[in-house]
């Protein structure tokens, strides 16, 4: 069962997080296996546990804690769960047309939105060194890129963090377009832009390609599948 929290803020909860979640909860609290999604970060979740209590320390924080927000879990009795975590609102009901083009998507119910799809960052390189490119082709070489580690800011999280300082990067989205027959642009996320990151705008429409990622002198921490690109209809950022 979903045990009423002493947290003032419980009704909040119930009414952004909804039944879907509530559902999800209680479906995981009584499997006899750890979620496959990650959605607790503990991974001894047994089917002893009969009462869960959310306690959240904020609510839709995109991309805080990786898909699914993965809240924090304290096992505090036999049977009782305790959560202090991030719950996302999950509003099922969001569509786009373009949702059909893309696979691979890490969490649907939070990419997909009404203004388009939002792409995740699956990896993160360094120029170690230079391609060449030519005007007829056959001296065309890629760049020597290779992969910036992550680092997990708690033992058991399952998401670790790009730390990058001010640069040059390359980035990788975990997303890939199939089927789709006309172009779409591709965009920096305004997180991404307001952050002190940026990639290029451009159409694409057979694959995604690796993009550029520039960060200012400050640096920035990007977590591992943090939503930082949009895809939109031409025609929509047009009108």
């Amino acid at each position: 069962m979903i045990a009423p929290a002493t947290s003032p803020t419980e009704s909040h909860v119930r009414s952004s997080a909804g039944t879907a979640f509530a559902a999800m909860v209680a479906t995981i609290a009584t499997a006899s296996e750890p979620n496959p999604r990650n959605l607790f970060t503990r991974t001894d979740l047994q089917a002893r546990v009969k009462t869960i209590v959310l306690i959240p320390s904020a609510i839709g924080v995109a991309d805080r804690y990786g898909p699914l927000s993965e809240p924090r879990a304290l096992m505090s009795s036999e049977d009782t769960l305790f959560v202090l975590g991030t719950v996302y609102p999950l509003d099922m009901s969001a569509e786009h047309p373009l949702a059909e083009y893309v696979d691979n998507l890490v969490y649907e119910p939070v990419q997909v939105h009404e203004h388009g799809v939002d792409l995740t960052v699956g990896a993160v390189y360094e120029v170690a060194a230079p391609g060449r490119i030519d005007f007829g082709g056959d001296e065309l070489e890629d760049a020597d890129l290779e992969p910036v580690p992550t680092e997990l800011e708690n033992p058991h999280d399952e998401y670790g963090w790009w730390h990058l300082e001010g640069g040059q990067y390359v980035i990788q989205h975990n997303e890939f377009l199939t089927g789709l027959e006309g172009s779409v642009q591709l965009q920096a996320r305004n997180e991404l832009l307001a952050r002190g990151g940026s990639h290029p705008s451009m159409q694409v429409r057979d694959h995604l390609p690796l993009l550029p990622l520039s960060v200012t002198d400050g640096g920035l921490r990007i977590k591992e599948n943090a939503r930082v690109s949009t895809l939109v209809s031409i025609e929509d950022d047009s009108g």
